[in-house]
């Protein structure tokens, strides 16, 4: 009989794209000391990620050392839950982004005979004076033809929907709803790893391959400007508290924790549990022994089959994501097999 998996660390993924990264290196300050990394000019850490590009690998236990990607074949069942399909890999991706400028112009693809899957999620964690704001959906006014005219310049901002971004809020983007990050923003981004976006535009500052555009285009719903934005909620509460961000996606389901406290906490044989720290530490600890802190931009991972976990805040108080898997016990269900990267 095989043991069975223990919780995990990820490791991140740094990437210096501008070189400019300044907010990710403060946020990632905060454990740098601890872990032995740097974002020195950092503008992206990936912080979960199966994908041909990119693989992060366990930082703890059994796996130490593993990618993802031969962890999910050796025990992806076991880890990801009852919609596993082991040629798909782990199903989601998670990165910080720091946009020194706004990121490109892209829409997430519709998957045929779903119409609402393959969403993507955005968490603000810090916005600059000069921060540029989200963009979501094309303007009412805004028609085909001037979109299609100002495509390749940095005035088809002025034909998207803008919207104030602020640290807390969260964003859940629909497919086929254009959508950027303004320049100045600190943000998590939650989305299907095995489906990637399209882009539609690079406002011009560099070459767009003409037939990646057209592809993008037709995957582009001009009418629609549903983004559901949660305002992030500053009051200060003495218990802990466990807010619902995303409820209805049906791939992902987003908590934000407010733990004060402790919580008791477990998984079904569905989905695995995903957990993300944003601010104070929190500890992860189960009868069966394991035991992990976690600091702002680490990650851990509760296989679907381990059960019982406890959740405690050493400090007095931390914040964290939990995400995890749609499935057939929640509303708005859809089969996670079929997909391709």
């Amino acid at each position: 009989m095989r043991f069975a998996v223990e919780p995990f660390l990820l490791n991140p993924i740094f990437e210096c794209r501008s070189g400019e990264g300044q907010r990710l290196q403060k946020f990632w300050n905060l454990v740098s000391e601890e872990e032995g990394t740097s974002a020195q000019g950092c503008d992206t850490v990936w912080l979960v990620a199966d994908t041909p590009e990119r693989q992060t690998t366990v930082r703890d236990g059994d796996y130490a050392g593993c990618s993802l990607r031969r962890l999910m074949e050796e025990r992806g069942k076991e880890i990801v839950g009852g919609g596993f399909d082991s040629e798909e890999g782990f199903p989601l991706t998670l990165r910080l982004m720091d946009t020194v400028k706004p990121t490109p112009l892209e829409v997430q693809p519709l998957t045929p005979g779903l119409p609402t899957a393959n969403s993507k999620f955005w968490y603000l964690l810090d916005t600059g004076p000069d921060q540029g704001g989200i963009g979501a959906g094309i303007r009412r006014r805004a028609t085909r033809m001037q979109v299609m005219q100002h495509l390749n310049d940095e005035s088809l901002q002025d034909l998207i929907e803008s919207l104030p971004a602020k640290p807390g809020d969260s964003f859940l983007l629909p497919p086929g709803v254009v959508h950027y990050l303004g320049a100045n923003i600190l943000a998590l981004e939650l989305q299907d790893g095995r489906i990637s976006p399209h882009v539609v535009s690079h406002w011009g500052t560099k070459e767009t391959d003409a037939e990646a555009q057209r592809e993008a285009l037709e995957a582009v719903q001009f009418e629609n400007r549903n983004c559901w934005r949660v305002a992030g909620d500053s009051a200060d509460f003495p218990y802990t508290r466990k807010i619902p961000l995303v409820k209805q996606c049906p791939e992902f389901i987003v908590d934000e924790f407010r733990l004060k406290d402790y919580s008791a906490e477990r998984t079904s044989e569905l989905s695995f549990h995903l957990f993300c720290g944003l601010k104070g530490r929190f500890d992860l600890k189960s009868r069966k022994g394991y035991h992990a802190r976690i600091g702002p931009g680490q990650v851990v991972c509760v296989p679907a089959n381990y059960g019982d976990y406890f959740l405690s805040a050493p400090e007095g108080a931390a914040r964290f994501l939990r995400i995890y898997l749609m499935t057939e016990s929640e509303p708005g269900v859809r089969e996670r097999s079929g997909n391709s990267r």
